[in-house]
């Protein structure tokens, strides 16, 4: 353009912004177009960006987005299940509360009968900056705990991902922090097979956090957290069907593990650290936001993780780890996704259960944990790690590829999936699984047989229902 201002801009082709659309690019009148368009506008053109911008200009009144806003806004009764949320489009604001899959009124041994309670409010300016609030309130009947937690987000630079974010709580937590176990499926497990599989233990910690990309493709990322733990007990018996012959569990989740080294109350002061990388990764620049698109190269990370023994706190390790991830898609033969992790303690000399390394394991029939990163047949806690790890996942997605060719099932959109898993550790020498599946059962469901080898030198299989988009 003559002024220097090019709106719509196709950078050359080494660099990595795909497309740089500045402020104001939709603003202009057609004197700026009629001087900085290199062929005039067709009749046919003129119509249809006339017709878009009166549409535009509809959708951004006040009173259209009322409208939008409290058709979207009634309640039905499916958001008693899977939740509810709150738009005020005009003024940015959003407000969230889950179903009762998620919320409601669950079950297990430590607290009993437990009611939860979460929510999410979130408002956004127009610059897409955005503040976030969100919580939880709980409280367990048989062992009278309240419980609650309260973070902040402040996004404050979209084009860097810029967020800063303070979190408060005092809750119970499931030992491994990646909740292992739905709640409404260890619900069901132990009213009616008698399996307490959820282990707790109360929290009560304050934790602060940062993210930003530092250079294109280059993310950091820190929590500073302080964390008073406690040791919880079974405090309910409630069953619906009792089996005479099977005991519940303790709530100390690796009995293999001598109580009084691992198990004790404690303060754990901890700070964390994260680099990922992206090389050249692509994205699109629009004003004041970044769009990443991605990239055709492997998704690295680094993570530093040290409990400092200050502030009344005894727990002192230092935990290295890495993280290779990408995702390859073949087109007509479907997408191929893996995930490599490795890590290592390079200190141990203070250590509670709950810093061990836990893996995502499972013992259910309803597999909710994301498919790439879990094990379908793993105990959840006997093989966790307090010295080093290597841990990986593979697997294929084939987009109907092979189904399709079959007349009669291909109507029914189903996918194929084979999935391979390793995990070795200091406490378990090799552990394999091999996962057939097939995905898009009535657009959520997954159900995969998995064969696997390394406890005890036996061959173990069986079935696994995958339900992680619903829960």
């Amino acid at each position: 353009g003559n002024n220097g201002n090019v709106n719509f801009h196709l950078k050359k082709t080494f660099s990595n912004e795909k497309l740089l659309i500045e402020d104001g690019a939709n603003k202009k009148d057609s004197n700026y177009w009629n001087l900085n368009r290199l062929a005039p506008l067709t009749k046919e053109e003129n119509r249809d960006y006339l017709k878009k911008d009166s549409v535009s200009k509809i959708e951004d009144s006040e009173k259209y987005k009322d409208s939008i806003d409290k058709k979207r806004n009634r309640m039905r009764l499916a958001n008693i299940l899977i939740g509810y949320k709150y738009n005020k489009t005009k003024n940015g604001l959003s407000i969230s509360v889950p179903g009762i899959i998620k919320n409601g009124i669950q079950y297990n041994t430590i607290e009993g009968i437990n009611l939860n309670c979460y929510f999410s409010i979130n408002k956004q300016f127009e610059d897409y900056r955005s503040h976030n609030i969100n919580g939880r309130i709980r409280y367990g009947l048989s062992n009278s705990l309240l419980g609650g937690e309260i973070g902040y987000n402040y996004f404050y630079n979209p084009k860097k991902n810029s967020r800063v974010g303070f979190k408060f709580q005092s809750i119970v937590e499931q030992f491994n922090s990646s909740d292992p176990i739905n709640p409404l499926v260890n619900s069901l497990y132990t009213l009616f097979k008698n399996d307490n599989y959820m282990k707790l233990y109360k929290e009560t910690a304050i934790e602060s956090s940062y993210f930003n990309e530092v250079i294109n493709g280059v993310f950091f990322n820190s929590v500073i957290k302080y964390a008073q733990r406690d040791l919880l007990i079974n405090s309910s018996d409630l069953l619906i069907i009792d089996d005479k012959i099977k005991l519940f569990t303790s709530n100390i989740p690796n009995a293999s593990i001598t109580s009084d080294s691992v198990y004790f109350n404690s303060n754990a002061f901890t700070a964390e650290a994260t680099i990922s990388i992206r090389f050249k990764q692509k994205y699109i620049s629009i004003p004041n936001k970044k769009i990443i698109t991605g990239s055709k190269y492997p998704r690295i990370s680094i993570t530093y993780k040290k409990a400092i023994p200050a502030f009344f706190s005894k727990i002192n390790y230092d935990l290295a780890s890495a993280m290779i991830y990408d995702e390859v898609n073949l087109s007509l033969l479907g997408k191929i996704a893996y995930r490599l992790k490795v890590g290592g303690f390079l200190n141990t000399k203070k250590i509670a259960f709950m810093d061990f390394k836990h893996f995502l394991g499972n013992q259910t029939i309803l597999n909710t944990n994301e498919y790439l990163g879990s094990y379908r047949l793993l105990p959840y806690y006997e093989f966790s790690a307090d010295r080093w790890y290597i841990e990986s996942h593979i697997e294929h997605h084939f987009n109907g590829f092979l189904v399709n060719k079959i007349p009669l099932i291909k109507k029914l959109r189903l996918q194929e999936v084979i999935g391979g898993h390793l995990l070795m550790n200091n406490r378990l020498s090799k552990y394999y699984e091999i996962n057939f599946g097939i995905e898009n059962i009535l657009n959520a469901l997954r159900i995969d047989y998995v064969l696997s080898y390394g406890i005890n030198n036996e061959v173990n299989s069986g079935f696994t229902i995958g339900v992680i988009s619903r829960l």
